[in-house]
């Protein structure tokens, strides 16, 4: 569950995500889990009475888990929270550029492994609904 503070008015969730393959490159780094991090505890315009503060998560990379719906359990319990204003999350991209998703996708490139050495079954879908 992700903690959310219960006296402010507006929340926000931030996700990233672990590096992956750190056995094959102990340096490589993921983004989206740097920012998610940077963000958590951040009081957005504390000056203000609707002020909003950020907690965040990091996810394992692993496909199986995605599959059978890791994300979707955790965020399950924020959404029913009255002061969740906005989720929002961050991925790695491979250059020099960010995209943002309007919804829930399964992008992956085909046959890269997780942080399990698991390869992905699929490339990409749309989440229905």
């Amino acid at each position: 569950k992700i903690p959310l503070d219960s006296i402010i008015k507006q929340n926000v969730i931030v996700t990233g995500y672990d590096p992956f393959q750190l056995d094959l490159d102990p340096i490589v780094n993921n983004t989206s889990g740097i920012i998610a991090l940077g963000l958590n505890n951040t009081l957005v315009d504390p000056s203000n009475s609707n002020s909003a503060k950020i907690a965040s998560a990091v996810f394992p990379v692993r496909w199986k888990d995605f599959d059978e719906g890791l994300i979707e359990k955790v965020m399950e319990a924020a959404v029913s929270e009255k002061s969740l204003s906005m989720i929002m999350t961050t991925s790695w991209t491979p250059s020099d550029y960010f995209r943002v998703d309007r919804f829930a996708t399964k992008n992956r490139i085909q046959n890269f492994p997780d942080n399990n050495n698991k390869p992905a079954s699929s490339t990409y879908s749309v989440a229905s609904g």
